[in-house]
């Protein structure tokens, strides 16, 4: 991701920020090749516009380029629900929770590309799957649903399923049930602090403190150190710096093998000495 790119990503971020909403949605439809997080901007931002359509367009353009985009089945299928097409909302949420693979969530504040400040729950997940379920008629896989994600919610979560179920002991056809969505002080997924475009300077600049020649202020310790021969600016003396091989020990030439009489018989019987 070169430097423009992260320039104007983090412009269209900043227009949304200032309240230019219609700006920052065009700034991030110019991008070309985006990724899957900037496709969810532009959704967020047409989600607020009340462009429902086009919003499930992004998304599902997302999800087709990162399939492991939990977050964007989740914002999809609260799209849907919106739209009142209540079986691909149950669809995306239950495919979001197999996203999950035994977590309790997922922090996108740790996500590789963009950081979003927001811990998407599996018991928000499993809520809204519930909630659809019962809106489709099927009010028996929607209580499971419910009571499962009571089972996996923290104790803000499990205050408004206490609340939902509540209502529905008091009056099931009456029931008007609001998804969980996602807080609004994290909308937009923003570009890390890892791809930041201004040039830093981790090692600084490097300074003298103390020196063995003169004084040790560091004037006085640079000016002595250019006096010093080159071959003894180290801290070790010159007979340490160069560490001395001692000569190999006299090893004697091995001694050859004692002389040895063989015997070899002819084949007229006598002995033969060698």
């Amino acid at each position: 991701m070169d430097k423009d790119y992260v320039e104007r990503w983090n412009a269209a971020v900043q227009a949304f920020d200032d309240g230019d909403v219609e700006t920052s949605l065009d700034r991030f439809q110019a991008m070309e090749n985006a990724p899957a997080c900037v496709l969810y901007n532009s959704a967020v931002i047409l989600t607020r516009l009340e462009r429902h359509e086009e919003a499930a367009q992004k998304l599902t353009e997302a999800v087709e380029k990162d399939p492991y985009f939990a977050i964007a089945l989740f914002k999809r299928g609260c799209v849907h629900f919106q739209e009142k097409k209540y079986e691909e909302a149950i669809e995306d949420f239950e495919t979001c929770a197999r996203l999950f693979r035994f977590a309790r969530h997922i922090d996108y504040a740790q996500n590789g590309i963009g950081g979003l400040s927001v811990r998407l729950l599996l018991s928000d997940t499993t809520f809204n799957a519930g909630v659809c379920h019962f809106m489709t008629g099927n009010q028996l896989k929607g209580m499971n649903l419910l009571l499962q994600a009571k089972s996996e919610a923290d104790a803000k979560s499990c205050m408004i399923i206490n609340r939902c179920l509540a209502s529905l002991q008091e009056s099931a056809e009456q029931f008007n049930p609001q998804l969980m969505q996602l807080p609004e002080t994290a909308l937009l997924f923003r570009p890390l602090r890892s791809f930041s475009v201004r040039p830093k300077d981790f090692l600084g600049s490097s300074k003298v403190i103390a020196s063995r020649q003169g004084s040790n202020s560091p004037t006085s310790s640079q000016e002595n150190l250019t006096k010093v021969p080159v071959s003894r600016r180290t801290s070790l003396p010159p007979f340490e710096t160069t560490m001395q091989i001692p000569p190999p020990p006299c090893v004697p030439p091995p001694r050859r093998p004692v002389e040895q009489t063989l015997r070899r018989t002819s084949s007229s019987g006598t002995v033969a000495e060698c």
